[in-house]
C-alpha cells in the first residue's frame, strides 16, 4: 500500500521501528533496516500516514451495462482510493467504484455480492454483482480500521479483520456481522490481524503481526465457541499477506517474498505442503483463487506505472499468465472475483 512508504509513523504511544531509528528482525533472523521496518508497518496501515484524514475520490462510480452478466474481477487501489472492476478473465475495464477512504482487502459471497472494507470510515460497503452503488453498509466500531474480510460459507455472516484502531491502547480484532443492521460481535486475536479466510466447516484462519509489527502471527478462530488459538507454521513468513482456503489446504501469502505457501493444519501446528512462486511480482498483497488459477495484486512502490494484477497457475506458480489493469491501477492491494447468479 504504497503512497506512504518511507514515512516515519508513530501509532499512538507505540513507536514503529524507524520512528526511533531502530531496526527489526524478521522471523528468519535477518535484520531489517529502520526504513524497511517502517515500510512494513506503513504498508498495512496507510491511513496513519495521512493523519487519519479521509481523502476519497470525488468522482462518480460507473459500470458498463453488461457488467451484471459477466464474471468480474474487483481490485482495490490504495493510491487512488478507488476500486476498479475488470471483466474476467478478459481484463477489460468494466467500471470504477469511488468515494472510499482507504479501501482494503475485498471479499465476495455466493450471490456474487462484493464487500469493500472502508478503513477510515470504519465501515464495510456491500455492492451487488456489477452494481455501481452500495446496497448495504456495515458499521464497524467507531475508530476501527477494517482491513480485509471473508464471508462464512455456512452462516453467511460477514467477518472483518480490524487491523487496528484509533485508540493506541486498543489493538485490532475480528468483527462478525450477522446482518448490515445487526450489531457485530468482536473477538480478540493477534494485535494486528491482516487477512482471514474460512474453511468449509466455518473455521476462520487469520494472519497478522504482533503489537510491534515485527513478528508474523497466525491462528484460528474455531467455528464452535469462536475460541481463538495460535498456530505455529513451520515456514517463516516475512510479512503477512492474503489467506485463502484452496479446497485442501490453507494458503498464506508472503508479501515481499512474492510467494504463496500452503499448509496442512493439525491442532496448534501448520505443516508446509507446498509453495506457489509468483515470478515477476514485487509486493503481493491479498489474492483470490479461481479454478486452478490465482489473481494477485502486484504493488510496485518504486514505479507505480508497473503495478498491476497478475494471474498465475495455482498451485504451480511460475511466470504470470496474464496482466490486468496495467496503466490503470497504481497501488493494487485487494482482489476478489465475483460471478453472476
Amino acid at each position: 500500500m504504497g503512497r506512504i512508504v518511507g514515512v516515519a509513523l508513530c501509532f499512538g504511544a507505540t513507536l514503529f521501528a524507524g520512528c526511533a531509528g531502530q531496526s527489526a528482525v524478521t522471523p528468519t533472523g535477518a535484520t531489517i533496516p529502520a526504513a524497511a521496518a517502517t515500510q512494513r508497518a506503513a504498508a498495512r496501515l496507510p491511513w496513519l500516514a495521512t493523519g487519519l484524514l479521509a481523502r476519497p475520490d470525488a468522482g462518480h462510480s460507473w459500470m458498463t451495462p453488461d457488467a451484471k452478466n459477466r464474471e468480474l474481477l474487483y481490485v482495490s487501489d490504495d493510491a487512488t482510493y478507488d476500486v476498479y472492476v475488470f471483466t474476467y478473465p478478459q481484463g477489460k475495464l468494466a467500471g470504477t467504484l469511488t468515494g472510499f477512504s482507504a479501501p482494503g482487502g475485498l471479499c465476495s459471497d455466493s450471490k456474487g455480492d462484493v464487500f469493500i472494507p472502508n478503513a477510515l470510515g470504519s465501515t464495510i460497503l456491500e455492492y451487488a454483482h456489477g452494481g455501481a452503488n452500495p446496497i448495504a453498509t456495515f458499521n464497524d466500531r467507531l475508530g476501527a480500521y477494517p482491513g480485509s474480510c471473508d464471508v462464512n460459507p455456512i452462516t453467511g455472516e460477514l467477518t472483518v479483520a480490524n487491523t487496528g484502531s484509533g485508540n493506541p491502547n486498543r489493538p485490532g480484532d475480528m468483527a462478525i456481522f450477522p446482518a448490515p443492521s445487526g450489531t457485530p460481535s468482536f473477538y480478540k486475536v493477534m494485535d494486528h490481524p491482516y487477512s482471514c479466510a474460512y474453511d468449509p466447516k466455518g473455521n476462520l484462519f487469520i494472519d497478522g503481526e504482533d503489537a510491534s509489527f515485527d513478528n508474523f502471527t497466525f491462528g484460528e478462530l474455531k467455528a464452535r465457541g469462536k475460541r481463538y488459538h495460535k498456530i505455529a507454521l513451520n515456514q517463516p513468513i516475512s510479512l503477512a499477506g492474503g489467506v485463502a482456503w484452496d479446497g485442501t489446504s490453507v494458503a498464506v501469502g508472503d508479501v515481499y517474498n512474492a510467494v504463496i505457501y500452503r499448509f496442512s493444519i493439525g491442532g496448534s501446528n501448520g505443516s508446509l505442503t507446498g509453495s506457489t512462486p509468483l515470478s515477476g511480482a514485487v509486493a503481493t498483497w491479498q489474492f483470490d483463487l479461481d479454478r486452478g488459477r490465482t489473481v494477485v495484486p502486484n504493488s510496485n512502490t518504486q514505479d507505480e506505472s508497473a503495478s498491476a494484477v497478475l494471474k498465475y497457475n495455482y498451485p504451480s506458480g511460475g511466470a504470470a499468465l496474464k496482466t490486468f489493469g496495467a496503466g490503470i491501477v497504481s497501488n493494487p492491494v485487494g482482489a476478489a472475483i465475483s460471478r453472476p447468479q
